[in-house]
């Protein structure tokens, strides 16, 4: 190490004469680097609560007083210093880059003092936020093999590495007391002191103070987030950009505090209320480390992140029937589809009716407005509307069976009523591949959606001795298809029937591959002219060969295996096979 580095309580050092490269990083007036407190003010105000409690006072901030304690915090990183870790930062990724051959500066035989001093960068990378500078190693790169593109990438690594040791704060995961009310925000307000809160008899306070006093001591951390404690819900606007928020901000979350009001131990873990909210599904998935604490606020395992914990996830996994995988790295827009994601939250339950709706938004990567009143069915409508205009590959929405949504929220009778409807849905259908060629639209007659339509027939004898229905298709000309067995929701009272395909691949050049496993939706053709469907209404399918016809709603989800069907068919040799292709509204 060369002589200049920093010694332990003495002044500054000076600052090196940096590489011209480097040295065009323009330093401020400001005590602070400017990128570095850019870039706080940018995460604060974005992916930051609104307000949080100021530990171990327990005083609520609000974000601009975040960021001055933030910029408190960081003081000492000027902007000289700042230029300075950009350019050790550059030598280190430099260094490291080359790892596997001979570095240009370095002589070719010196191999022993070049993996040394490899070594002493990592470890000193652990330190790279510290006061002091990451190395003063006289490793000097060239200037020519300086360029704005190697300054750029070393602002962003040392940037991200401020965010990731400084700008953290522990989130709580809860469910409501059914007792007691909680503590609120303007119970807060209040500012009451520690010794007041612990001398609180109710457990809402109890829970307050716990929660603040763990995040503190075991997560570290002076900043804290409760929703009860820090949405102010005496606003509309932020309460609706706490919800819409919710999500990124348990990601966000240095570590998730999951309070298990009804556990001791982990034997009778499975039982508590926790895995029966709503909100708590998302508050399992979005935080990258959980750690999980009974009712007497003592860890329920020795591991730093119960994500990691076996005896814990295997809990969890037979509990809510997600998956180790899903647990630890959760996307919303890749992990599993839209059937798996409904269907975990299809038993969970909420105080308000719409928030069954509002609490997956975060799981589905989508965003809408939050109208409190609307009813549970029409914020589900919402929700999978922007499911649809969001996810390209959105055919999964349709893996659903049982009642479709209310006449009078909309139309169309391929619309869930809830994430209940998803429990009949089949694993092993595979629909991730598939990207509609032309929009599905929802409009007010019902969504319109490519569909192959095959006439069937019902066997009426198997129906009256089995008491289930068994459906065949009616004309086969060059394939072969299995019968397929349905219980309808409602009595079936008609003679002509229609298997319509909905998840066939469209391909260039007019031609439409058809998997040996099809989705299908039964079909009423037994129209002539509109007749009254469910609840009086009718709901129209525009066909070539079909003047009107409507949707049979099951069940369970339909399919039908076939054979014979391999290779792609023209769009216009369809009908040679008994098929009809047709933009159907339903």
């Amino acid at each position: 190490m060369s002589s200049d580095a920093p010694v332990e309580g003495a002044d500054p050092v000076p600052a090196r004469t940096m590489s011209p490269a480097v040295s065009r990083i323009q330093p401020t007036k400001a005590k602070i680097a400017t990128p570095l407190s850019d870039a706080l003010r940018e995460h604060v105000f974005n992916e930051m609560p609104i307000r949080m409690l100021k530990l171990p006072e327990m005083v609520l901030v609000e974000r601009g007083a975040v960021l001055q304690h933030l910029l408190r915090k960081l003081a000492y990183i000027t902007p000289r210093r700042f230029d300075e870790m950009v350019e050790d930062t550059i030598q280190w990724q430099k260094l490291h880059a080359g790892e596997g051959s001979p570095l240009p500066h370095l002589p070719r035989d010196d191999g022993t003092r070049r993996r040394r001093e490899i070594e002493m960068r990592r470890q000193n990378m652990d330190g790279l936020t510290r006061r002091h500078p990451l190395s003063t190693f006289n490793l000097v790169v060239d200037d020519e093999d300086i360029d704005d593109d190697d300054i750029e990438k070393a602002r962003d690594a040392l940037i991200d590495k401020f965010l990731d040791e400084h700008a953290i704060y522990a989130i709580l995961s809860h469910t409501w007391l059914e007792d007691y009310p909680e503590v609120t925000y303007r119970d807060r307000m209040e500012e009451k002191t520690w010794a007041a809160i612990v001398s609180e008899e109710q457990p809402a306070y109890q829970k307050l103070f716990w929660f603040c006093k763990t995040a503190y001591e075991a997560g570290r951390v002076d900043l804290a987030w409760m929703d009860t404690v820090c949405i102010n819900k005496d606003s509309t606007t932020e309460l609706e950009e706490s919800i819409r928020s919710m999500f990124r901000w348990y990601q966000s979350a240095k570590l998730c505090f999951c309070y298990l009001a009804d556990t001791e131990s982990l034997t009778d873990m499975d039982a508590d209320r926790w895995f029966t909210r709503g909100w708590t599904l998302q508050e399992l998935l979005a935080p990258r480390k959980i750690k999980f604490y009974n009712k007497n606020w003592m860890p329920l395992s020795n591991e730093l992140n119960d994500k990691r914990c076996s005896e814990i996830t295997s809990i969890i996994e037979r509990v809510t029937s997600i998956s180790v995988v899903s647990m630890s790295s959760f996307e919303p827009r890749t992990d599993r589809g839209v059937a798996h994601k409904m269907a975990w939250a299809a038993k969970r339950r909420t105080t308000k009716a719409e928030d069954h709706a509002y609490c997956l938004m975060g799981i589905f990567g989508v965003s809408f407005s939050i109208a409190y009143g609307e009813g549970p069915e029409r914020a589900f409508l919402r929700l999978i509307e922007a499911i649809l205009t969001t996810y390209p590959n959105c055919y999964d929405v349709f893996n659903f069976a049982g009642d479709p949504i209310d006449i009078e929220i909309h139309a169309s009778n391929i619309i869930p009523s809830s994430p209940q409807c998803y429990l009949a849905h089949k694993h092993d259908l595979k629909l991730d591949h598939l990207y509609p060629r032309r929009p599905l639209t929802l409009t007010h007659i019902g969504m319109r959606i490519p569909l192959l339509i095959v006439t069937a027939q019902s066997d009426a004898t198997y129906v009256s001795v089995h008491g289930e229905h068994r459906f065949q298709c009616a004309d086969i000309y060059k394939w072969t298809a299995d019968p397929v067995m349905c219980h309808p929701v409602e009595p079936v009272a008609s003679d002509h029937f229609g298997f319509a395909i909905w998840n066939f691949s469209e391909l260039p050049g007019d031609n439409i591959l058809i998997p040996s496993m099809c989705a299908i939706f039964l079909l009423d053709l037994d129209v002539d002219e509109p007749r009254g469907g469910r609840e009086g209404w009718s709901r129209y399918i525009a066909m070539d060969s079909i003047d009107y016809g409507s949707k049979i709603d099951t069940e369970e989800v339909l399919t039908m295996r076939i054979s014979g069907l391999d290779e792609p068919v023209e769009k216009q040799r369809l009908g040679e096979y008994g098929i009809t292709y047709a933009s159907v509204y339903l």
